[in-house]
């Protein structure tokens, strides 16, 4: 058996193992910090693997169940999984690779015996939806046990993404009051192209300075607008002016960027009684994000990762933002999230136009977010702008 992924793929296995070892999990403060007194016992868990539906019921030992008929596969010691949870952690932060792969572990016989005794083939479940794992717990304030889908981010590798960055993520915005000609663009392309970390800030200022406004004018991908219109009518608007602040002030951590937008209220809210309206409706955009909504998949509000959000910190530690509350999940996504940049694939040797793999063909990955240069479009200039949405911690 050979399992490989990055560091974050692998968080999963590492915390299906550490959940059934410890039979429960500590619910999260904002401050990712355990909540001693909010603890939640772990009843079962529930994995498909291949054509086959898993369940791991905590009982003593851990008993594994065929999904569908019931019918007892083995029965395991807690201790077992709490000792290849360990092994799992130690080889995951000890690596330096991107991929990590099983057969570089040392002394990796006892780990793949389990895995095969356990039924684990994948180090990350089939899912159909936003949930990582699926988790029956206690509830220790109504008595109930229900069964809950949780994603899983990890600090051990690179930061997790919150909202992924796509074509469809462009904010597309018109450059209206003056006239260029297509050299004059090429010249502000090649000249700010220099200043890569801040290129898009310099294009946009440029035109500011010659006189020209950049206007929001669409979101590119035509799900996503709507996705964002069902969750608040303004949100394309809010989130284009604050992608648009990002890249002007170099300011990125969402709580700073809504405080220039509360600073400005481009969209002219009514604020002399202090409601909070961009701070609300973003807090809105980044928990439905959290919990099923994407770019590419018609969203109809159904949280799909119903229970929460399930953290892997860097010391292994494993804590719960749970959506009973929601105020504590809501503060801990406004907190630890910030406006990232993905590669916009700008042709270095000709700033202004895409890299093609004809061109470069040594390159591995050749992104198709395609923004972040001025062009002409039917005579009319504009610029892309790309939303994606990473966490700090």
């Amino acid at each position: 058996m050979e399992l490989k992924g990055n560091k974050g793929e692998w968080s999963e296995l590492y915390a299906l193992l550490k959940l059934l070892a410890d039979g429960e999990i500590y619910a999260a403060d904002e401050n990712m910090e355990k909540l001693e007194h909010l603890v939640f016992p772990i009843l079962e868990i529930l994995r498909q693997e291949k054509d086959k539906n898993l369940t791991y019921k905590i009982n003593g030992k851990i008993k594994l169940l065929d999904g569908l008929s019931n019918d007892l596969i083995c029965e395991i010691d807690r201790a077992k999984f709490f000792e290849i949870s360990t092994y799992v952690f130690e080889q995951v932060t000890s690596s330096k690779k991107g991929i990590i792969n099983s057969k570089d572990f040392p002394n990796k016989e006892p780990f793949i015996e389990f895995l095969e005794l356990a039924k684990i083939g994948n180090i990350k479940a089939k899912s159909k939806d936003k949930s990582d794992i699926t988790i029956k717990i206690h509830d220790q304030f109504t008595g109930g046990e229900p069964t809950l889908g949780f994603s899983i981010k990890s600090m051990l590798g690179q930061k997790s993404t919150l909202f992924n960055a796509d074509p469809g993520t462009n904010f597309i915005f018109n450059v209206e009051g003056i006239s260029l000609t297509p050299n004059e663009v090429k010249d502000i392309n090649v000249d700010t192209y220099k200043t890569k970390k801040t290129k898009i800030g310099e294009r946009i200022n440029k035109i500011e300075q010659l006189g020209g406004s950049v206007i929001f004018q669409e979101v590119e991908g035509k799900v996503l607008d709507l996705n964002l219109r069902l969750i608040d009518g303004d949100l394309p608007e809010i989130l284009a002016y604050m992608l648009k602040v990002r890249y002007l002030t170099g300011k990125s951590k969402l709580l700073e960027l809504i405080d220039e937008l509360e600073k400005y209220n481009p969209l002219n809210y009514d604020l002399s009684y202090n409601h909070p309206f961009y701070r609300y409706k973003i807090i809105k955009f980044l928990y439905d994000a959290a919990l099923g909504m994407t770019a590419k998949t018609v969203w109809d509000g159904e949280i799909q990762a119903n229970g929460g959000v399930i953290v892997v910190k860097k010391d292994g530690e494993v804590l719960a933002y749970h959506t009973y509350h929601k105020s504590k999940f809501e503060d801990y996504l406004l907190n630890n999230t910030r406006l990232e940049q993905p590669a916009t694939n700008e042709d270095e040797g000709e700033p202004g136009t895409p890299e093609t793999k004809e061109k470069y063909p040594n390159k591995k990955s050749i992104k198709k977010f395609l923004f972040g240069w001025l062009y002409f479009e039917d005579n009319d200039l504009k610029i892309k702008a790309n939303l994606q949405v990473r966490f700090i911690k």
